[in-house]
């Protein structure tokens, strides 16, 4: 009992830290989830001492976001709130829970148990209770109510959706190994790893609730996912090039600058980038199509629509209201959803044959024979939307938007 009540408690303190590195740059999102929690629960501002929305702008203004403790009590919120909804969205009725309820009790019990703890008169609300747990701890106070608020689905669904991505990602051995750094490596360093992979967690549950996965069994999901994102994984670096290789070994070299383990700093290098490989094994399974194949069209195809530099400049659009940050998270949707219908149209295009897979620049330059001159005009208006100066979403959204245009015609 005390390893497991340890456990929480240190989970609990890596929240709070992470967390507070974005005290600022999440504010928006901060007060927008005390809004929900006011609407949802019994949560008074007042009474705990958490700041009004114009106490807190003032603060922003001046450098100054929540503190810890404030962060503490809006975390206490946010997961008994998403813990009843978990429970009364029947999470735990999928028999992939069936674990999560056996490791909630002390191994002894377990063993003795095991097969009446199904039968235990609070298993819905203990499963709700650990999920809940983990969701606000790996994702952030913030994660689960942005995600349904933005996606429109239920606490159920995001839940779901959660747990198969930290599963598919192995982001346990990711918060393990940043526990492992050694205190002599400053924490910010540790802490940026954790908010990348926060950022890959966030837009992984998103994707899987926006596909077919949404409503499937947890184990049947992790099925047609596992294999498909374990092997290409295991071999990622290879289909790198381009500013995409370049970031990853930027970020590399900069881990073993300031002492992070190496096989950390690898892993890190890699996680944003990573992303693409969800649509990917999709593209794969509906094409029935080799899905390392398909990898190197698609990472040939995101060098060659230049990316990295529209994706980097939807990121730097502002999003202190919260119809800017939806509108920035909807651009960058479009933007993998141009980049994931190229590659279809690139390999639907292109026979499959050793000499084609093996040049997958070769594809999509046969592919692009039937649009060059709607694709020289794209080109133009990306270097136009990507020069050096302010972001404007009003061309950036012109430049996605020319680009589906080109692949859906």
């Amino acid at each position: 009992m005390g390893r497991l009540v340890l456990k929480t408690n240190v989970d609990q303190n890596v929240l709070l830290l992470n967390d507070r590195q974005l005290v600022l740059e999440w504010s928006p999102s901060f007060e927008r989830t005390m809004d929900w929690l006011e609407s949802a629960t019994d949560l008074d501002r007042e009474l705990e001492c958490l700041p009004t929305t114009k106490e807190i702008q003032a603060r922003v203004r001046t450098g100054v976001g929540l503190t810890s403790p404030e962060l503490a009590v809006l975390a206490a919120y946010a997961k008994i709130e998403l813990a009843r909804e978990l429970t009364e969205g029947g999470l735990a009725d999928d028999p992939w829970f069936s674990k999560t309820l056996r490791d909630y009790f002390p191994r002894q019990l377990s063993e003795e148990f095991g097969e009446d703890l199904s039968t235990h008169p609070l298993r819905r609300q203990i499963v709700a209770t650990v999920v809940a747990n983990d969701m606000i701890n790996l994702g952030g106070i913030a994660f689960a109510f942005r995600a349904m608020e933005e996606t429109t689905v239920s606490a159920a669904a995001v839940a779901r959706g959660f747990v198969v991505m930290r599963r598919i990602w192995d982001f346990d051995s990711v918060t393990e190994a940043i526990a492992q750094v050694p205190a002599s490596v400053p924490s910010e360093h540790g802490c940026a790893v954790a908010l990348d992979m926060r950022r890959l967690l966030d837009r992984s549950t998103r994707w899987y609730v926006t596909h077919d996965f949404r409503d499937k069994p947890i184990a049947d999901a992790f099925a047609r996912l596992e294999r498909p994102m374990s092997l290409m994984r295991a071999n990622f670096t290879r289909f790198l090039h381009g500013i995409n290789l370049q970031h990853s070994l930027t970020r590399l070299a900069h881990s073993d600058s300031v002492g992070l383990p190496h096989e950390l700093g690898l892993r890190a290098s890699e996680l944003l980038v990573s992303y693409g490989l969800l649509d990917i094994s999709a593209i794969a399974e509906e094409l029935q199509e080799p899905v390392e194949d398909v990898a190197e069209v698609y990472f040939a195809v995101f060098e060659r629509i230049s990316a990295i530099p529209l994706l980097e400049h939807i990121t730097l659009l502002p999003r202190d209201t919260h119809w800017e940050a939806l509108a920035r998270a909807a651009l960058r949707d479009d933007m993998y959803l141009v980049l994931a219908d190229m590659t279809k149209a690139v390999v639907r295009h292109t026979p499959r044959s050793p000499e084609a897979s093996a040049d997958p620049i070769g594809r999509i330059q046969d592919w692009e024979r039937g649009n060059i001159e709607q694709l020289a005009r794209i080109q133009d208006t990306i270097k136009e939307a990507i020069k050096p100066g302010p972001v404007d979403i009003a061309a950036l959204s012109v430049a996605v938007k020319l680009l589906r245009a080109m692949v859906r015609r």
